[in-house]
This record gives C-alpha cells, sequence and structure tokens, in this order.
C-alpha cells in the first residue's frame, strides 16, 4: 500500500538550458537557482507538505558552461550536508534541452529504489499539505499515476474543437470512486505520483526518431509521451485505453491548485559570429535594459 513511507522524490534540476527550437542564439539562465538555498527550500517545502523523506536529485549538468559547474559543486555541498542522493546526467549546452532534460528525467528513474516516486521539476513548490488517504484511495482503486493540479480543476468531457483544430486535447471526467479525484488523459511534467514500472514504461513506449516536443504535445518528454497517448486514444476503445494508461488528477471540479510553478529564466545571448540576427537580439537586450534602469 502507497504511504510516504515507500515513495521517493525524484527532482530533476538544471539552472541553464537552450532550446534552439525557440531561438538558437540564446541560452536561458535559471533566477531561482541563484538563490544559495534555492534546492534546500525546496526540499523543505516537499517534506513539510508530503512528509516525504526520501529524495534524490538529478542534475543536467552542462559541461561546457561555468554557471553549470559552479551550480554542480553547489548542489555536491548540499547533498553532502543533508545526506541526499545526487545523480549526475552530463550534457552539453550544445544538445537542446528538450533532449538533455528527457535523458536526466530517465537517467533519474533508473536511480529511484522504492516502488513509487514523486517526479519534481525543481521549479515548483506546494502550496498546501497533500491528502495521503486521497493518494492511497487514487491507487487502491487502480491508479498508476496521480498528477497534482497546476491549475483550477476544470471538468472537461470532449477535445476543445477551435477554428477547425484541436486546442486543448485533455479530458477530465469524475471518478466513480472518489469525487475529489478526476480522471485525465493527458500526461504532464508537472509533479506527480507514480508507480516507478508504470512511469518506465511510459517513458519508454513512445517514438523518440523526431522530434515532437512542444506544439500541443508539450515540451521535454511530454511531446512525445502525449503524442503516442493521443495516438492511442484515437486508435483504442474507451475502456483499454483507460486501462493502459490509468493517470488522474489530483483534487475534485472547480478545486484549488495544490502545486505552483515559479520557473523564471534570464537570456544570455551568444555573440560567436556577430550575424545580423545576432546584432539585432544584442540591441533588443540592451534596450530593456536600459528602460529597467530608467524606472
Amino acid at each position: 500500500m502507497i504511504s510516504n513511507k515507500n515513495i521517493e522524490a525524484l527532482i530533476i534540476t538544471s539552472n541553464v538550458k537552450y532550446n534552439p527550437e525557440f531561438n538558437k542564439n540564446i541560452i536561458a539562465s535559471s533566477v531561482e537557482t541563484k538563490n544559495d538555498y534555492f534546492i534546500s527550500n525546496i526540499i523543505n517545502n516537499i517534506k513539510q507538505n508530503s512528509n516525504i523523506n526520501n529524495f534524490l536529485i538529478t542534475h543536467d549538468l552542462k559541461i561546457d558552461n561555468k554557471d553549470s559547474l559552479i551550480y554542480q559543486d553547489r548542489l555536491e555541498d548540499i547533498c553532502k550536508k543533508e545526506g541526499l542522493r545526487l545523480i549526475v546526467s552530463p550534457s552539453s549546452i550544445k544538445m537542446p534541452s528538450q533532449i538533455s532534460a528527457t535523458v536526466a528525467f530517465k537517467n533519474g528513474l533508473k536511480k529511484i529504489n522504492k516502488e513509487y516516486f514523486l517526479f519534481w521539476e525543481h521549479d515548483h513548490f506546494f502550496t498546501k499539505k497533500i491528502d495521503w488517504q486521497l493518494i492511497s484511495d487514487c491507487f487502491f482503486n487502480g491508479g498508476k499515476m496521480i498528477r497534482f493540479n497546476r491549475k483550477i480543476n476544470k471538468k472537461n468531457k470532449a477535445f476543445k474543437i477551435n477554428k477547425r483544430i484541436i486546442d486543448n486535447f485533455e479530458i477530465i471526467n469524475n471518478t466513480e470512486f472518489n469525487s475529489k479525484i478526476l480522471s485525465t488523459n493527458l500526461y504532464s511534467n508537472g509533479p506527480f505520483i507514480s508507480e516507478k514500472k508504470f512511469c518506465e514504461t511510459l517513458w519508454n513506449n513512445v517514438v523518440f526518431d523526431y522530434p515532437s516536443w512542444n506544439g500541443h504535445f508539450g515540451g521535454f518528454i511530454e511531446g512525445p509521451v502525449n503524442q503516442k497517448m493521443l495516438f492511442d486514444q484515437f486508435n483504442m476503445s474507451k475502456k483499454d485505453f483507460m486501462n493502459k494508461y490509468p493517470i488522474f488528477l489530483y483534487g475534485g471540479d472547480e478545486d484549488l491548485p495544490i502545486v505552483q510553478h515559479k520557473g523564471r529564466y534570464t537570456p544570455q545571448y551568444q555573440i560567436k559570429n556577430l550575424s545580423f540576427e545576432s546584432l539585432i537580439l544584442i540591441i533588443k537586450f540592451l534596450k530593456q535594459k536600459i528602460k529597467k534602469f530608467w524606472r
């Protein structure tokens, strides 16, 4: 039976990211990780609101970036001081973070020692204590993953069509066993609790041969997973789909978020070959700085 005793928190962290699909000339630097107590504060927030005491930190380390190496030193000190496990997933600042973060997710999951785990991207925090009876009820009734809501829960019985395209393909309904747990057909990288084996299958049973990140499918591993789930939803019976993907949403209809996302990044402009495009970006950046100075 699931409880805070047989679960481990997997925290994924990185202080720089590169998303060339948006802009190949910019490296994004995390604002939150500049705080020396950032990771410690996140860990304390999880402990206070979940009573989980087992933690595994996985760092998407950019070996060719000075800020990332400095952050690695800080993580080593924190983990040594607090008795936490640290897994390093080495990558390069030249690698798109959509790929390197996905690799870090999977590397971290391999090292989980418990039957269940809490998945946590580092820039989230709980707004209130979780109800373990709800979690237990979900898994007792066949659930394999329960997502913590980051926005107000709103039931949605069918795809939302806007201008003849699917604007939102998440379907959210009541469950028969608990009014404070909703069913969903969508995976998210937002915080969740899952059976380790189920998540391994979910993350591995997807197509990585071509990029399917972003767009309507979501970023990082969200993209390939949600694309595969949507494929199955179109091509399987409703019963078979629900049996294959027993994913649920924490809270009832209209319930407020139990977690919040607070990820802020500042741009670092790469000036290697001063192209016209790079010059334009630098000018825009300087304009922003000047405006802030004169406010």
